[in-house]
């Protein structure tokens, strides 16, 4: 009987095997298939528009859809966000094709799950107005419209607003969510070290408001960054910068007819006519000779014909991305993992083919040890090459951390930066855990040996050992942007203490070398390298649907949410949420607050 059944379940498992070897090439021949079909198949008439949706996103690195998106869309050709790099490119290009008349704008930048930054669309602004230079109108078309709108649409030639549209030009706000209260309330505590007087990126953990530190840095940031608006918007639609700050303090929402006679907008009317004011004394109507062309389907069009394209041997110049929280192991979703970025830059550094390497950081940092690592690896790739750096929206703390080596620095003037300083984070369960009847107990070969234990507070001594630790990663950072920027160390500690500062500050401190985007990066990296043609290679590459199968099936790494910890779920959900940020394995972190979140 026992052999009968060693049979039956070896036949079973063969069979199983077997059935699971005929899906997976089946479901492989799908997925080239399908990647296969993604193959852009586009055609650009002539008399077109180009249609920039903000409503699309924007993002810095390459667009990578995941498996989920496939399974959710059932469609190889979705992108819910579009790259700045192809953003720019485009635009560049649409300026010189006779096919594209113009371009339209439309959308609210606010609505997509990629928030982008403003410095972000302070770029895409730029390559908007050189557009412009070329003799090429732009039309932009307002609904439900806020800052970001109204700043990035400003650039237009003509303005239309739709007729039940309305428009917000409240200012600037930023704010955090504070769970000190609430972690005492539920028995959590939290116990901190702290370098830096403006470091306040411990402060939501430990207080119910904001510090007055917090308060001065970020009154006087976003001070900044709305003044930079207020400029270049006042430019644009040739109205005094003292009456568009006063609309923003006494009016704020402004109904299509109140924002035309405030000067906003120049045209209050429905979007199927909005084509119609690309070129001046066109007639209404006129807008069926042109073609709406997405933008999606024009960089798709790029890419095609860069894929067919036979090029002669160039040099290449890396474009490497660093977006998202900096973090120590493995990453999830918008986050940086050292251990990847690190194996990229050896590529890169390795591989003599790239002169140059660009870094484009959109981070407000993380983990000390993991950012220490990224340095470590780019200090020793500018040995054999040029890097350059590129400030996006963040580069702050652990994002400027990596970024100080740079042969060069550039920053857009509204990106946020500095942030120099670092906190330590220790979190016990004990109270909460008691609360359901639940208890840590143990025993310890010294005093430090449960220095790791989430069950118990930290000693006063324990706590010592670990702001020794928190005052050494300061002392080391400061010590290297000196060493970095060419400054004292005096000099730098009168701008670090974790204050953050706007791009157009970091350049009078002394923290970057010149404002621009990644365009003037890349410019200036080609210049270093001491090559005047070159090929651009993004490192990683879009990817499609099959390497996406290919990714998921075959990578070291796979996202992997953390397992449930035994204690109760209530521990567990707290751990979980914060775990996938605060993972440095010394409790270090060189990160910029958390209230810089522009509203």
């Amino acid at each position: 009987m026992n052999r009968f059944f060693s049979i039956l379940f070896t036949q079973l498992f063969a069979s199983l095997v077997t059935l699971g070897i005929l899906l997976f090439l089946i479901f492989v021949v799908i997925a080239v298939g399908i990647g296969l079909m993604q193959k852009p198949s586009v055609k650009i008439k002539e008399n077109s528009v180009l249609v920039i949706d903000l409503g699309r996103g924007i993002v810095d690195s390459p667009v990578e859809r995941n498996l989920e998106d496939y399974i959710r869309f059932f469609q190889a050709s979705h992108e819910s966000s579009i790259s700045l790099f192809e953003i720019l490119e485009a635009i560049d290009r649409a300026s010189q094709d006779t096919r594209i008349k113009g371009i339209l704008i439309k959308g609210n930048a606010g609505s997509s799950k990629y928030n982008a930054g403003i410095a972000t669309f302070h770029e895409v602004k730029r390559a908007l107005k050189i557009f412009k230079t070329k003799g090429k109108p732009i039309v932009a078309f307002l609904n439900q419209a806020q800052v970001k709108d109204i700043f990035i649409g400003s650039v237009a030639d003509t303005v239309v607003v739709d007729p039940f549209g309305e428009i917000w030009f409240q200012g600037l706000a930023t704010e955090s969510l504070y769970f000190g209260e609430a972690f005492k309330e539920y028995g959590i505590g939290v116990q901190v070290t702290q370098a830096g007087k403006y470091k306040t990126a411990i402060e939501p953990f430990t207080r119910r408001n904001m510090s007055e530190e917090d308060k001065e840095q970020l009154t006087l940031l976003l001070s900044d960054l709305w003044g930079q608006i207020l400029r270049e918007v006042a430019e644009s639609r040739n109205i005094n910068e003292a009456t568009l700050d006063r609309y923003s303090k006494q009016k704020a929402l402004f109904l299509p007819s109140e924002a035309k006679n405030a000067g906003f907008v120049d045209a209050i009317d429905y979007y199927d006519n909005v084509l119609s004011y690309l070129e001046q004394n066109k007639e209404l109507g006129s807008q069926d000779l042109y073609n709406k062309v997405p933008l999606t389907d024009y960089i798709k069009e790029g890419r095609l014909k860069k894929s067919l394209k036979i090029k002669a041997s160039k040099p290449k110049i890396a474009v490497l991305y660093a977006e998202g929280e900096i973090v120590y192991g493995t990453s999830y979703p918008n986050q940086v993992s050292a251990e990847k970025l690190v194996k990229k830059i050896k590529q890169i550094r390795d591989d003599d083919d790239f002169k140059a390497l660009v870094l484009r950081v959109n981070s407000p940092g993380g983990s000390g040890a993991a950012s220490e690592k990224i340095q470590r690896a780019l200090m020793l790739a500018k040995d054999k090459k040029p890097v350059i750096i590129s400030m996006g929206s963040y580069a702050a703390s652990g994002g400027y951390w990596i970024s100080c080596y740079g042969n060069y620095i550039f920053a857009d003037p509204m990106s946020i930066t500095g942030s120099i300083g670092v906190f330590g984070l220790a979190f016990n369960f004990e109270k909460i855990a008691n609360s359901y009847n639940l208890y840590f107990d143990g025993i310890k070969t010294g005093p430090f040996a449960g220095i790791n234990s989430y069950g118990v507070p930290k000693s006063s001594e324990e706590m010592k050992a670990l702001n020794k630790f928190t005052q050494f990663y300061y002392d080391a950072f400061v010590n290297k942007v000196a060493q970095g920027r060419n400054q004292t160390v005096e000099q730098v500690q009168s701008i670090a203490q974790g204050r953050v500062w706007s791009g157009k500050e970091a350049l009078k401190k002394g923290l970057v070398d010149k404002l621009g985007g990644l365009q003037d990066a890349i410019k200036q990296a080609g210049e270093v390298a001491n090559i005047t043609d070159w090929e651009i290679v993004q490192v990683p590459e879009p990817s499609g649907f099959a390497s996406n199968i290919f990714e998921a099936l075959f990578e070291d790494e796979v996202y992997v949410k953390p397992k449930k910890a035994p204690i109760n779920l209530a521990i567990t959900r707290i751990k979980t949420y914060f775990y996938s940020f605060l993972d440095d394995p010394k409790g270090i972190y060189a990160r910029l607050p958390f209230s810089v979140n522009l509203l």
